[in-house]
């Protein structure tokens, strides 16, 4: 696995900069560049560099999966090249992403992963009654 998988110390982003990284205490795995935690979540900040994924990464996926707390629009605008390859694409998105979720399902045929595993058909109604969800993205 390791000639298929690289580890860049970046987050994916649609351009090359900075972003505050906010680290919760309690479940460092949460961290985001896109909301902070309220009092309730003691956190620090952390400056990382951004990157759009398109600038490293060849184009030749066949599958993507996405869960980067909130940065999910981000990442699939700066990776415009490699989506033009229609790889089968696995995202983790929250229900009051409207926007994106919108997008999504006017340009994907979408459905969604169960907690059982079994994919089943969603409509973005649904999609934006959840706290979260973990969608399949095909191209149309």
């Amino acid at each position: 696995w390791q000639d298929r998988v690289s580890v860049l110390s970046a987050a994916a982003s649609n351009k090359y900069g900075t972003a505050s990284l906010h680290v919760p205490g309690s479940n460092q795995g949460s961290a985001s560049i896109m909301r902070t935690f309220g009092d309730d979540y003691p956190s620090f900040a952390v400056e990382v560099p951004t990157i759009p994924l398109d600038s490293r990464l060849d184009d030749d996926f066949d599958f993507i999966k996405f869960d980067i707390e909130g940065a999910e629009p981000l990442a699939m605008e700066g990776m415009v090249g490699i989506l033009s390859n229609n790889p089968l694409i696995a995202i983790e998105v929250v229900g009051t992403q409207t926007d994106f979720i919108n997008y999504l399902f006017d340009f994907y045929d979408v459905t969604e992963i169960g907690t059982n595993g079994d994919e089943m058909v969603v409509t973005r109604a649904d999609i934006h009654k959840k706290v979260w969800a973990m969608l399949v993205l095909r191209s149309k």
